[in-house]
């Protein structure tokens, strides 16, 4: 539990000991992965949680969270559930409510996370509002959502350079300047603008 010290909000510890205290589960801190911020898995035996390394104590702990969710899920139901279910979904929300206070999370976050937490999806990204406000707490200087951009303007994502043509109803229509080809993005992705 001390190696999970420095990427949690400190007043969360104490919650997260008790949590952890009886769970046979090993927690792995892996470098970042672009399309998933944890995971759990059982192998050979062993229950692991994988949460991705990260400056952002808000999203570590909700990741957590939601790992741990998944291990307790399994754990009383077995492997055959729905990994983001109605069983998922109870644990989830059983397990997060001590942690959803002022003295642990910003009071935005705390609210948006708080609505998030009536009905939780497999992921806070499906949550515009919500996936906002946790990148917030990114440390990142150098970049911005698309919705912070306008017309025209060009941006490097995944060492790609784009152009955004359009804003649709929910996304923005965006061009590939490599292949030409044409991408939705939405609003809450983090890109580096590219001045031009």
């Amino acid at each position: 539990m001390n190696v999970l010290y420095d990427y949690l909000p400190i007043n969360s510890l104490e919650k997260l000991n008790i949590l952890l205290k009886n769970l046979s589960v090993k927690i792995k801190i892996t470098k970042n992965r672009k399309t998933k911020y944890g995971d759990f898995k059982f192998n050979n035996g062993n229950s692991i949680i994988s949460i991705n390394k990260t400056s952002n104590k808000y999203r570590f702990l909700i990741t957590l969270i939601h790992e741990i969710a998944h291990f307790l899920a399994y754990s009383d139901f077995g492997y055959k559930i729905k990994p983001h279910g109605n069983e998922w979904k109870n644990k989830y929300k059983k397990i997060m409510k001590p942690f959803l206070h002022s003295s642990i999370f910003p009071p935005k976050l705390l609210l948006l996370l708080k609505n998030h937490m009536a009905k939780p999806t497999a992921s806070t990204d499906s949550d515009s509002e919500l996936s906002i406000e946790i990148k917030k707490h990114d440390i990142n200087l150098n970049s911005k959502f698309i919705f912070e951009l306008m017309v025209g303007d060009i941006f490097k994502f995944n060492l790609k350079n784009y152009q955004i043509l359009k804003k649709r109803v929910k996304k923005y229509e965006c061009l590939n300047l490599n292949t030409n080809k044409k991408y939705l993005f939405s609003p809450h992705v983090q890109v580096s603008l590219i001045n031009v």
